[in-house]
């Protein structure tokens, strides 16, 4: 953990607007998802009222949608609610929603979180089909129980969907 939040920290250094739990999404988009920096910067969101959607990230090479939400908690001890694992995982119903559904989502949504949630919809959809991957990071713990919820609630997506 000590490592972890020593990158966290260089990464705060760089960025300086970034609060933690942002920088921590960006570690993990490098460590993970993206081979370039700039590509996972422009996936943050890290604005409230982002409906814990903490960053997009479109792999086109991969054919593939990435959902970030990340909790940098100070204490491994802390555990995640269930609420809010859960709140995360139903993002993944929305892309097929109809149109009405949807426009009612992006109401409650910041602006920017809104034109990328927009886009990750456009490339979850026909004709491009890309698959949505949810990630919940957290450097706390999540329950076997709440994680195989989680994915009982992904597995109702119309697309292709996991978490």
């Amino acid at each position: 953990m000590k490592d972890l939040k020593d990158e966290v920290n260089q990464i705060r250094k760089t960025y300086p607007k970034l609060k933690d739990d942002s920088a921590f999404v960006l570690w993990f988009l490098r460590a993970f998802l993206s081979d370039s920096e700039d590509a996972a910067l422009k996936a943050l969101t890290g604005v409230s009222g982002d409906r814990n959607i903490d960053a997009i990230l479109v792999d086109q090479r991969s054919r593939q949608v990435h959902l970030v939400q990340g909790k940098f908690r100070q204490s491994q001890e802390k555990t995640e609610k269930r609420n809010d694992v859960l709140g995360f995982a139903d993002l993944c119903t929305y892309p097929w929603e109809d149109k009405k559904l949807l426009e009612a989502f992006y109401a409650k949504l910041d602006p920017l979180v809104r034109d990328r949630f927009a886009e990750l919809v456009r490339y979850v959809r026909f004709p491009h089909k890309f698959e949505l991957r949810l990630y919940y990071v957290t450097t706390g713990r999540c329950s076997k129980s709440i994680l195989e919820e989680a994915k009982a609630h992904v597995r109702q997506a119309e697309g292709a969907a996991e978490i």
